[in-house]
């Protein structure tokens, strides 16, 4: 059909040029000696009056082959590229060609009136018209003027509507929705949505049009109308999967998780096996947290197409979110199998191995994510941080200074790298430049060496350190940046102040100004997380510079923040299991505040209230700690456990300080057996025993044996005692032959008894309540005053809460015989004893980069990012990540 019309309309444009000839038909350039056409250079033909550089003239018929060319060519998809390169090869001047049709669209009118034109002749130059259009709509200048102008011309005079209507509409839109695609190949997507847009006037229930001008609104970020236009054609197809897709894609970018998950399921009710629907199903089901959904997405996707190393590094993501840390480090390298130059699977598989302890691996496998890409300023961050972890602390700083130098207001590594300095001996430049060499394709450093000159090592260039990353995080611009910059400056002053008792006034008025400083930016109302951490080190320094007031009401303000929002049940910023965590370190530093006021006895029923009311809430599943209804244990009655031979040794363990209460039968609590110190030492040692102990679990049996948990078992526990001031508490123990441990926190994963050099016959309690309860269970006889009862247990599970009746055995029992057993003077030379001790209830806290900065999600159709958290969505595209295409 289009064949015999396209005929037609040849011979109708030959009968007018044989008219419009012989008006118009300019002459030859002259001919050279003996009657014969002078030769000429092709790439510099002669003109009239054989001037050189000028085009010939073109005949009549050279103009009709020329412009039939053009149409032919507009029709089969040229874009304005192809038209213009055509012009310069066949040496066609724009405005010469947009002349000469012009007079010929005026001859062609005269000489083909509607009224008499036959049908053959009308559906013919409807398509000369169209072709026209189309080539106005894809050449420059005045040619595509004028082919715009006649060609609407002729519609004018032939309309569309004048012949089978629904046909040329069909078409007609074909054509326009073929020339929007031609136009967002070429990148202009608001010519291809115009085209678009004339399709849907010619069939407005035209799918294809709708689904693609979805596409090119997106391409532009007009996201909504994108939805708009996905609806539309779902509305006349509803079975268009990569339209549902694509919509999904949308919503997901709009933040309508849910909406997009739905749209995901829709596209895969009609195309079971799309796998971008499931990979992308994956990434909105991850942003919801829902990571076991979001896994069981992956494997679909991966079922499909199980070489997309994207998908396997997405699922290791989903499975470290689980805490399926070694299953993550599967499914990495799993995408490293497949793709082994994928940095980001690279980064993410040292996470893990970090999470692990395997510290070693964990440098290792960001070494080789930096070779593939060394300006990946998160790369060289945790590479710091795990460097810094096994005591390599130079080279920490290096690589901190690399995270810097590509990236200098990530407030992270500033801090990072001030406390890397603080414990480093001496700058070395040759670790610098060995650094370099292992990477010679990553940016040197320059910024913290040569621009601030931050050579300095311990607390000198910790300050430095820190004040050189407050010119890169502004108030203004990094508040929170800002606020953690001066958080740290502060610690370092008070930290400096407790090491050097001389200069500590100085030290710590210095603090109190990073601190208030802290405090502009670091709101509750913005900040609530770090605002109480701030409040928290805050009072600590309040504490040691024995300022009781100020700190107490510090105190107040906090709790009396956390009850309201636990009582609002106000979780917009923290779940309220963080909230009920954060009163409780406030609720802890009560003790200290007592202490420090010279209330011994206060602060010894306050830490057992504390005990208790943390026991109750987490043996009990309770929602939140019950310090309101929790009973008061005092000294007194503690003291009911207790004969001239046997005294208990009772720890509370705050932010701010290690306290030691060491109470017997009779006398009062005072200064001499109520002391109380920084609790740091005991942190580090913690830390350092959470390290090694996962180390060495992670080892081999047979390599066990001699890892330096294990060897250096006795010097570990050497230190703690000296950490716990053993010997001072046995000086205070004479004539006491039994002990009871009522220990606080980490100390309960320790064997304590075996710290005493003495013979004690030693039994534990989690509290003193809970030895109280049972005395009088056990016993059937209340050992406290006739008017008293004994204090609710925090156990209100299982067999300690019911009768024993009394019996020999048990009248004289101080405290249940199950909770007795060992002896003080238990050596810790032969490890093996305790070789078998559970692993920390809190595991080693590395603090790999989190924030999206953690993982990263690989997205289809985009380069991976180097930070992202979360994922990305699929760019503007149909399914097969080509540009948009007609259905």
């Amino acid at each position: 059909m289009l064949d015999k019309i396209w005929r037609f309309l040849k011979q109708l444009i030959q009968r007018v040029f044989r008219t419009f000839s012989q008006d118009c038909n300019p002459p030859w350039p002259p001919l050279g000696k003996g009657g014969k056409q002078e030769e000429t250079n092709l790439s510099s033909p002669l003109s009239k009056g054989g001037q050189r550089g000028v085009p010939p003239t073109l005949t009549d018929a050279e103009y009709e082959a020329k412009l039939m060319e053009l149409l032919e060519g507009v029709n089969e998809g040229w874009g304005k590229g192809d038209v213009a390169e055509f012009l310069l090869a066949k040496r066609i001047k724009d405005g010469d060609l947009a002349a000469w049709l012009r007079r010929f669209g005026d001859r062609l009118l005269e000489g083909a009136q509607g009224s008499t034109a036959s049908t053959d002749a009308v559906v013919s130059l409807q398509e000369l018209a169209r072709r026209l259009e189309l080539l106005g709509r894809v050449a420059i200048g005045e040619l595509g003027e004028c082919a715009g102008n006649v060609g609407r011309e002729i519609l004018v005079e032939f309309p569309l509507a004048s012949v089978e209507g629904d046909e040329v509409g069909d078409r007609e839109a074909e054509a326009w929705c073929a020339g929007g695609i031609l136009q967002c190949q070429n990148g202009d997507f608001e010519g291809g949505i115009a085209c678009f847009d004339k399709a849907l006037e010619f069939k407005p229930n035209k799918h294809e049009a709708w689904y693609n001008r979805g596409v090119a609104l997106g391409k532009l970020g007009r996201v909504e109308d994108a939805i708009a236009s996905f609806d539309k054609a779902l509305e006349f197809q509803p079975d268009l999967h990569e339209a549902w897709y694509n919509r999904g894609v949308a919503l997901g970018k709009l933040g309508r998780v849910e909406d997009a998950i739905a749209s995901f399921d829709k596209a895969l009710e009609f195309q079971p096996d799309l796998h971008e629907a499931w990979y992308n199903r994956g990434i909105a089901l991850g942003k919801l947290g829902r990571w076991e959904e979001q896994i069981a997405s992956y494997d679909k996707a991966l079922e499909i197409k199980p070489e997309d190393d994207e998908a396997w590094n997405n699922q290791g993501v989903a499975l470290g979110n689980l805490g399926r840390v070694e299953d993550a480090i599967a499914s990495y390298d799993k995408a490293l199998k497949f793709k082994p130059y994928n940095d980001v699977a690279w980064y993410n598989r040292g996470v893990e191995l970090g999470k692990l302890g395997r510290l070693k691996e964990a440098i290792a496998s960001y070494d080789k994510a930096l070779e593939i890409k060394p300006d990946v300023h998160e790369g060289w961050y945790n590479r710091g941080l795990a460097l810094g972890n096994l005591g390599i602390v130079e080279e920490a700083i290096i690589s901190y200074d690399k995270a810097l130098e590509i990236k200098p207001d990530v407030h992270e590594a500033w801090m990072s790298r001030s406390t890397a300095v603080k414990n480093a001996p001496r700058h070395n430049q040759a670790v610098y430049e060995i650094l370099q060499g292992k990477f010679p394709k990553s940016p040197p450093v320059t910024r913290t060496i040569l621009t601030h000159n931050l050579k300095q090592r311990g607390y000198e260039g910790q300050v430095l350190t820190l004040k050189a990353g407050l010119e890169y995080c502004q108030q203004n611009t990094h508040p929170e940046g800002y606020g953690l910059l001066h958080q740290a400056l502060g610690n370092a002053h008070y930290n400096e102040g407790k090491l050097n008792s001389s200069n500590s006034n100085e030290c710590w008025a210095k603090a109190d100004v990073s601190y208030k400083e802290a405090l502009t930016t670091l709101t509750k109302d913005r900040f609530l997380k770090l605002h109480l951490e701030l409040l928290q080190d805050l009072i600590k320094k309040l504490l040691a510079s024995k300022k009781t007031e100020p700190a107490n009401k510090l105190q107040r303000d906090a709790t009396d923040l956390l009850q309201r929002l636990l009582k609002e049940q106000n979780y917009s910023q923290l779940t309220q299991k963080q909230l009920t965590d954060k009163l409780v370190r406030f609720e802890q530093l009560t003790v200290n505040i007592f202490m420090q006021s010279g209330q011994f006895a206060e602060a010894l029923a306050t830490a057992e209230t504390d005990k208790n009311v943390c026991l109750s809430w987490l043996l009990n599943a309770l929602p939140t700690p019950p310090y309101q209804t929790e009973e008061t244990v005092t000294h007194s009655q503690i003291q009911q456990l207790l004969n001239p031979t046997t005294a208990a040794i009772y720890w509370h363990l705050s932010d701010a300080a290690l306290t030691t209460f060491i109470i017997k039968s009779d006398g009062l609590l005072s200064p001499e057996n109520c002391f109380i110190d920084f609790p740091d030492k005991f942190e580090e040692w913690v830390k350092e025993w959470n390290q090694q102990y996962t180390d060495y679990q992670s080892q081999e049996k047979t390599s066990q044996q001699n890892h330096p948990w294990r060897a250096g078992m006795a010097s570990k526990f050497a230190r703690l005692k000296e950490i716990l001031k053993i010997d001072v508490i046995e000086q205070q123990l004479e004539g006491i032959s039994d002990l009871i441990l009522i220990p606080h926190r980490d100390l309960h994963r320790f064997p304590i008894h075996a710290l005493f050099s003495r013979g004690f016959v030693v039994c534990y309690l989690p509290s003193a309540a809970v030895g109280i309860n049972l005395q009088h269970r056990f016993s059937g006889i209340s050992r406290l005053s006739p008017s008293s009862d004994p204090p609710k247990s925090p156990l209100r599970r299982g067999t300690l809460n019911e009768s024993v009746p009394p019996s020999e055995d048990t009248l004289n029992t101080l405290v249940p015989p199950f909770l007795r057993g060992v002896r003080g003077d238990q050596s810790l030379e032969n490890p093996a004893e305790i070789s078998d001790l559970p692993p920390s209830l809190d595991p080693p806290r590395i603090p790999l980069k989190k924030l999206c900065l953690t993982h990263i999600f690989l997205n289809k159709g985009a380069p991976a990012p180097p930070g992202a958290t979360s994922g990305r969505w699929l760019p503007w595209s149909r399914i097969d990540n080509q540009e948009p295409t007609q259905l």
